[in-house]
């Protein structure tokens, strides 16, 4: 005899997302006071801008919502942390790898909205990660840097000096010269190019590991 799914077991997906939902209103609003309350504090003692000081001019947000893209799978509907999961839990219960259509428990609509509000989370995640630290995690700061050159430090067109510095040695006037653009201009260099190497190395784990997990070595 069919049994009705209760309720939680219908719409647990949605409670969890309108419990993060209410967390995070919750805390935007804390958030939002207090920056307040120093803001105000700031300029009534001592007349300065405590919000544009602390985040270099909103830099610190629009680097962060930039770098924070990269946790975001371009391809729609597709995650590949999600993939590998479900990958190991098959070839650890010895299920195949294209499961019946009567284990699915989502509707393709359900599965589209939870990708997106995967998508959204991550990159709130990455977003908040970034902002709070002002850098990109194990890689250093990147806000200061990215301030420092808007400020006209440095020069971009001594960057392909600094990159034939190991075969072609400068002297000690010369590197002294080019150690504002190594400290800002080149460092940019590497943060981007680190970061977008450490995504794809990331991603490139991922697809491994699943098509491991399901016996799909002849993919490699």
């Amino acid at each position: 005899m069919y049994e009705r799914p209760s309720f939680f077991r219908r719409y647990w997906a949605w409670l969890v997302l309108v419990v993060v939902f209410a967390v995070v209103i919750f805390y935007g609003i804390y958030v939002w006071l207090s920056w307040t309350v120093l803001q105000e504090v700031y300029r009534e003692k001592a007349g300065i801008d405590w919000f544009d000081t602390v985040f270099y001019h909103n830099y610190t947000f629009l680097l962060a919502a930039a770098f924070a893209l990269l946790s975001v799978n371009p391809l729609f509907g597709r995650s590949d942390l999600c993939e590998v999961l479900e990958s190991i839990r098959r070839l650890s219960i010895g299920t195949p790898e294209f499961p019946e259509e009567s284990s699915i428990t989502f509707s393709l609509m359900t599965r589209k909205v939870l990708w997106v509000f995967w998508q959204i989370a991550k990159w709130a995640i990455m977003f908040s990660i970034i902002a709070y630290l002002n850098g990109i995690p194990f890689l250093g700061k990147v806000t200061p840097v990215f301030y420092m050159e808007r400020a006209g430090i440095g020069d971009w067109l001594l960057i392909p000096r600094i990159f034939l510095l190991p075969i072609a040695p400068a002297s000690a006037s010369e590197l002294v010269s080019l150690v504002p653009t190594m400290e800002v201009e080149y460092r940019l260099v590497y943060l981007v190019s680190a970061s977008l190497l450490a995504t794809i190395a990331v991603r490139m784990s991922a697809k491994m590991i699943k098509h491991f997990a399901n016996e799909e070595r002849n993919m490699w």
